[in-house]
């Protein structure tokens, strides 16, 4: 029964794992940056430890309980799998950036997608636990909001504000003053540029 239930067990993990292996691929390749021959290497090193551990394990196995020694390499992964999702968590700032160009407007009170002044997002801008996406409540209709949090906007290679003039002339002094309680700010990634249009174009 005990070695029913660790092949069963054995054969869960493979599953999951197959699951998340193509998106590891694609974040090495992409957010990371490596681009796909290094990501694909990168990888093959997993091919290569199993290859290497397998001769391993089989002597531990043969020596000691193969319960416990099957227990202890789980536990193993799910550690190192662990310090690899608190990294990716902890370094989203200064990871490589997850857009090439963030587009943005920017509204008359300085708030930029669905943050605005003194909401909890806007507050949580210098945080590293910051997550993904917020969800928040705007001043008008409609009310109900979910954006993408100010880290996770500011993580790209260039942001480009597209601004109509009438009515966002002091939102735009906040913006290029750096003021930092305007959510725009921390929005902006370094060198961002406004573009803003003088009158609104013709339907």
């Amino acid at each position: 029964m005990r070695a029913r239930l660790l092949i069963l067990s054995s054969a869960v993990a493979m599953l999951g794992w197959g699951a998340v292996l193509p998106y590891q691929y694609a974040y090495a390749a992409s957010a990371r940056g490596w681009g796909g021959l290094v990501a694909a290497a990168a990888s093959t090193l997993f091919s290569v430890g199993a290859l290497v551990a397998a001769p391993v394990g089989g002597r531990l196995a043969d020596r000691v309980d193969p319960v416990a020694v099957a227990v202890v390499a789980k536990l193993a992964a799910a550690v190192a799998m662990a310090a690899l999702v608190a990294s990716i968590a902890s370094g989203l700032p200064s990871a490589a950036p997850l857009f090439d160009r963030c587009y943005l407007g920017l509204g008359a009170d300085g708030h930029v997608a669905g943050v605005f002044p003194g909401s909890p997002a806007a507050r949580r801008a210098g945080s590293r636990s910051a997550p993904i996406a917020v969800a928040g409540t705007a001043p008008e209709e409609p009310r109900a909001r979910v954006s993408l949090s100010l880290p996770t906007l500011a993580s790209t290679r260039g942001t480009r504000f597209i601004v109509r003039a009438a009515g966002k002339e002091d939102a735009l002094r906040r913006l290029a003053s750096g003021d930092p309680a305007c959510p725009a700010v921390a929005a902006a990634a370094e060198g961002a540029l406004a573009f803003v249009l003088a009158r609104q174009a013709r339907p």
